[in-house]
C-alpha cells in the first residue's frame, strides 16, 4: 500500500523499491506490461496476474499479488482491469451504463432549482 501511495503522490524514493526494479527489468528486457487483472477471489485472498507483451507481441501471464500488480501499473500507467465476480463478492455491482444514464435522468427529472445552495 505504501508503495502505490508514494507513487500516487509522485514521491520519489532514493533507492529503487521492487516495483521500480520489476519496471526496470521489463525495460531492459524489452517487453512491456500490457495490463493488469485482478481476476479472482478465494478464501478471501485476492489474486492476479500481469500480462507482460513480449516483442513478438505474446501474452504471458505472470501470478502476481494484487498489491505487487497495481503498484506497478500506477508507476506505468497501464489498466487494471478486476473481474465481474471478484467485485461482487466485495459487495459491489457493475451496473451497465445504460443504467447509469437512466439513473442520472431521473435524478435530473426531480431536481429543483430549491435543492441548490448557492453562498451569498
Amino acid at each position: 500500500a505504501s508503495a502505490i501511495a508514494l507513487e500516487l503522490s509522485n514521491i520519489k524514493t532514493p533507492r529503487p523499491m521492487t516495483h521500480d526494479l520489476i519496471i526496470n527489468i521489463i525495460n531492459n528486457l524489452n517487453i512491456s506490461v500490457d495490463n493488469i487483472e485482478i481476476n479472482d477471489i478465494k478464501d478471501n485472498t485476492f489474486y492476479a496476474i500481469i500480462n507482460i507483451k513480449n516483442k513478438d507481441k505474446k501474452i504471458i501471464k505472470i501470478d502476481s499479488r494484487p498489491s505487487d500488480a497495481i503498484a506497478t501499473a500506477v508507476r506505468i500507467k497501464c489498466d487494471i482491469f478486476v473481474a465481474e465476480h471478484v467485485l461482487e463478492s466485495g459487495g459491489l455491482k457493475i451496473q451497465s451504463i445504460d443504467e447509469e444514464v437512466k439513473k442520472f435522468n431521473e435524478f435530473l427529472n426531480h431536481i429543483e432549482p430549491e435543492d441548490f445552495k448557492f453562498n451569498e
